[in-house]
Parts: structure tokens; C-alpha cells; sequence
């Protein structure tokens, strides 16, 4: 996908016009960063038309089915936005994905989600927007293995270094 590409999706996306029509030109590819998060950010948007929340959580999910990695990695990325809103939208799609892992049964440590976790536990700990700092606690003690990590990292700044939370 060359820029006057990207250019064109990201224009289409912004203005909520032929969402659909993107998504399907994307089909079950994890578009590049510029497109990735216009798309995240439909999803936390207040105002968003509600049909395009689905439709974007949707494509999220299918992606998420076989490119994974690629879709953490991305969210990894955004974490470290300078923009609290990307933060908390990835952090968003995050907890979505974990949610249907967990309904799904899959196994949380052979899918990638260690160091999605770990920055997590980051920003519930230091993240400057009370708001994105509140939300990473909720998802880690929404899941048996944040809960380890927030509690090691709650050791760890209270110098119980080399201790583990059980």
C-alpha cells in the first residue's frame, strides 16, 4: 500500500463515510500504524454511529484470528502514544481481544499477551491520565494472570524486589 493509499483510507475512515467499504479493501490484513489507529480510534469515539463500532470491532476480531501478533504489536505501539485517547483506545481493543480469548478457553501464556500485559501493568502504575490508569488496572484484575502482574509490580515499587505474588 503506497501513501496516496493510505491517505485515501485514512480520509474515508475519518469521516465515517464508507467504513465498510474499507474494511472490506483491507480484507484480513493488519493495515500499517497511520491506518491502524484511525480505525482504534472509531471504536472508543462517543458520538460514533454505533453499526460502525460493530463493524470495526468485528474486523479487529476476524484480523486478530490470524495475525495476532501483529495486532498486539500495534496496540504495544499506541500504548506509548503521547495522545492519552490512543492510549486508552488500544488498551480498549486489548481488553477485547483478552475477553474473547478467555470466553474461548485459549491459553493466555502461548498467545503473545506477556508483553502486552507487562506494558499494561505499566501504565496502570504510571500513566499520567487517571482515566487510561484506571482502565489498565480493570483489565488486569479482570485476568488471573494481571492480577500476578500488577501485584509483582506493587512489590517491586515497594522494594520487595525478587519476591513473587502468588
Amino acid at each position: 500500500m503506497d501513501v496516496a493509499e493510505e491517505r485515501l483510507l485514512i480520509e474515508q475512515i475519518t469521516s465515517g463515510n464508507n467504513v465498510d467499504d474499507v474494511l472490506e479493501d483491507l480484507g484480513h490484513s493488519v493495515p500499517t500504524r497511520c491506518v491502524f489507529l484511525p480505525l482504534l480510534r472509531l471504536l472508543s469515539q462517543q458520538n460514533q454511529d454505533p453499526q460502525v463500532c460493530i463493524v470495526v470491532t468485528q474486523y479487529f476480531f476476524d484480523v486478530a484470528k490470524t495475525r495476532k501478533r501483529e495486532v498486539l504489536q500495534n496496540c504495544v505501539d499506541i500504548l506509548e502514544s503521547e495522545q492519552s485517547p490512543d492510549r486508552r483506545s488500544a488498551l480498549e481493543l486489548l481488553n477485547l481481544i483478552l475477553q474473547e480469548e478467555d470466553e474461548e478457553g485459549n491459553n493466555f501464556n502461548s498467545n503473545g499477551w506477556g508483553e502486552v500485559m507487562e506494558k499494561v501493568a505499566y501504565l496502570a502504575q504510571t500513566d499520567s491520565d487517571a482515566r487510561v490508569k484506571e482502565f489498565a488496572k480493570r483489565m488486569l484484575l479482570s485476568h488471573k494472570e494481571g492480577e500476578r502482574i500488577l501485584a509483582q509490580l506493587t512489590l517491586n515499587s515497594h522494594g520487595f524486589q525478587g519476591l513473587m505474588a502468588n
